[in-house]
């Protein structure tokens, strides 16, 4: 990679984005957080409601639906703080 190649990109110049790349690695990051954190501090029910936004939020991604994704992901952010 050249010098050049290397560069940030300049602002208003879009980058290559892999949005589905980019929202797993929030998701997956956000629920490793929780999990680090739940088992003391949750009731059983809500713990096991997390990990269910978690697989619908997965699987959105799967499907290639990022908006339904990203409202899952929505839910766990606002319902996990």
């Amino acid at each position: 990679m050249t010098a050049r190649e290397n560069r940030p990109t300049q602002p208003g110049t879009e980058a290559p984005v892999d949005a589905f790349a980019e929202l797993a690695a929030k998701l997956r990051a956000l629920y490793e957080f929780v999990d680090a954190r739940a088992a003391e501090e949750m009731a059983p029910q809500f713990w096991k409601a997390l990990g269910y936004a978690y697989g619908s939020a997965e699987t959105h991604l799967d499907c290639g639906d990022i908006v339904g994704a990203v409202r899952q992901f929505a839910w766990l952010r606002i319902d996990a703080a």
